[in-house]
């Protein structure tokens, strides 16, 4: 097995998104980088070492019948527009994009996170190991395809996509639920997936990211406590997990042992906490680098 590509998705070219390029190029400097994006963000890639494929001219079967049934399935309170694009529908189609450029390329497994992650590590330390024993692994607390990802489970999963959407009586309980009791909901890929690893018979080895391996952590979100059991700071904004940074790793503290982050995703943060990451990876190379040895102690604006 040559090793992985990464893949990131993204529209406009909000700050944090060069950032977390950068880090990913500093982190993985052997890795293929791709970012699939619009042309808002093709400098922010191309002087960060990724390449850069413009969706806009990404078409597919797949993606014709994705739109062909796509709905707004929401709350009367639930946006559909965030960073003036339309966010709803960009949460599903990302995966049509990235299916077919995978399908074009011969790209049969990759590596894929939201652009607001971190990579903190060398993936290669972990992706033999992956591929060999997993079809695709998910974040977001178990409910979103991310991290390890094989193209047939891809195909699948849009397709599944596609028959959701298809479906009268399933769209109809969505919508009944979100008009009813969850005004601030949408039915989003997050649904879409829980469905789709629910499926009767789904067999595809998959696992959660997060601690599949023993000592390390990839992080669903900084501002989680992962059901209580990773140690947190109270700041001004929200609790976000304890990070320090030793001897070039960055660790905290789950039940109450020490873990290394090998990603962690920053949603939610001001783009300053991007900038103590870059710099403690910085000072890896620079041991007269000077570094705040936590993310609290860094200057919050």
């Amino acid at each position: 097995m040559g090793e992985l590509p990464l893949i990131f998705s993204h529209y406009g070219n909000i700050d944090y998104l060069s950032k977390s390029m950068l880090c990913a190029s500093l982190t993985n400097p052997s890795k293929r980088k791709i970012l699939i994006g619009d042309s808002s963000n093709r400098d922010s890639a191309l002087s960060n070492g990724w390449e850069h494929i413009n969706f806009d001219n990404i078409n597919s079967d797949l993606r014709t019948q994705f739109n062909k049934n796509f709905k707004y399935v929401r709350g009367s309170h639930h946006t559909i527009v965030k960073n003036q694009g339309d966010w709803l529908r960009y949460v599903f189609e990302r995966w049509y994009f990235i299916e077919q450029f995978c399908q074009e390329y011969g790209i049969l497994q990759f590596w894929h996170f939201d652009s607001d992650v971190m990579l903190l590590e060398d993936l290669r330390l972990f992706e033999t190991t992956l591929s060999a024993n997993y079809d695709f692994t998910c974040q977001c607390s178990g409910s979103c395809l991310n991290g390890l990802v094989k193209l047939d489970v891809l195909s699948d999963y849009c397709q599944h996509i596609i028959e959701l959407f298809k479906d009268e009586k399933f769209i109809s309980t969505q919508q009944h639920e979100f008009d009813t009791v969850n005004p601030h909901y949408a039915f989003t890929e997050m649904r879409a997936y829980t469905s789709f690893s629910n499926t009767p018979n789904f067999n595809p080895k998959n696992a959660h990211l997060e601690s599949i391996f023993k000592g390390w952590w990839f992080d669903d979100c900084i501002c989680e406590d992962d059901g209580c059991t990773m140690e947190m700071h109270s700041t001004a904004l929200r609790p976000i997990k304890k990070v320090s940074f030793r001897d070039g790793a960055f660790l905290g503290i789950h039940e109450n042992k020490e873990v290394r982050f090998a990603v962690i995703n920053l949603s939610w943060v001001p783009t300053i906490f991007f900038d103590w990451f870059i710099s403690c990876i910085l000072s890896r190379q620079n041991k007269n680098a000077v570094v705040p040895s936590e993310l609290i102690a860094w200057p919050i604006n």
